[in-house]
């Protein structure tokens, strides 16, 4: 194949070699016309963020509360869980530094 098609297999790759090229500079150059629009949105909603940390905190709280009431059987058992499975995922990583 290469002795009757090299040539043209070859000629082939660099033309898709270049379209490609051709197709990250066009997304590139959007990018980089896109960017300040993109950094301007992020520093105006930035307060708005530590606002909706502050609600989804307080509502997380309240709801584990409202289940510690609510569904006492249920919360001890995800809690004992939860214990185990950070115990097993402790005991498994100082096993993998000890080998190393």
């Amino acid at each position: 194949i290469e002795d009757n098609y090299g040539d043209v297999l070859e000629e082939a790759w660099n033309k898709t070699k270049e379209m490609f090229k051709y197709v990250w500079d066009q997304v590139m150059l959007g990018w980089k016309q896109v960017l300040p629009h993109i950094k301007e949105a992020w520093e105006t909603s930035k307060p708005y963020f530590h606002q909706l940390g502050k609600i989804i905190i307080e509502k997380s709280l309240e709801f584990w509360k409202y289940l510690q009431t609510n569904f006492p059987v249920f919360m001890d058992s995800v809690s004992q869980t939860t214990a185990d499975a950070i115990q097993y995922a402790t005991n498994t990583w100082q096993k993998i530094t000890e080998a190393f």
